[in-house]
């Protein structure tokens, strides 16, 4: 199993790894590709995710209802602590990067040469980032 409970809740839930890289720093990244299954996440880790393929009938759940807004280059940023239900309907292709708190510290300080004492990570779901998406479909590729 996996150091990083996220990834074990989609192994249980029988969602289908296709492949998966651990980095030296202890960060993971892994492939996926999720139908029909409803999920409940609730982990000791930061998940960064983003939607490769389909998605469009990939329905997440808030305090005033499911919302639906999946699709190919949407991510969700999923911070330790933070519940998050979804409701896979349809075929979903996605991507998650796995870290602790102390690995995204540890890369934030490397990546500015600063403490990253104020940082925080605030949820986000089906989100649209340019940057982001760069990032990811250049480890795709």
């Amino acid at each position: 199993m996996s150091t990083y409970q996220t990834f074990d809740i989609l192994q249980r839930a029988n969602a289908q790894l296709r492949d998966t890289v651990h980095l030296n720093s202890g960060v993971q990244l892994a492939a996926w590709f999720n139908r029909g299954v409803r999920v409940t996440n609730l982990s000791d880790h930061h998940t960064l995710s983003l939607y490769v393929a389909d998605g469009y009938d990939t329905w997440h759940k808030t305090p005033h209802g499911w919302h639906n807004g999946g699709g190919p280059d949407r991510f969700c940023l999923m911070p330790a602590g933070t519940e998050s239900t979804w409701d896979v309907r349809a075929n979903l292709s996605f991507v998650h990067l796995y870290c602790t708190e102390t690995q995204m510290r540890q890369l934030a300080e490397q990546t500015w040469d600063r403490s990253p004492a104020r940082l925080t990570l605030d949820q986000k779901v089906f989100a649209d980032d340019d940057r982001i998406t760069q990032l990811y479909r250049h480890f795709l590729l």
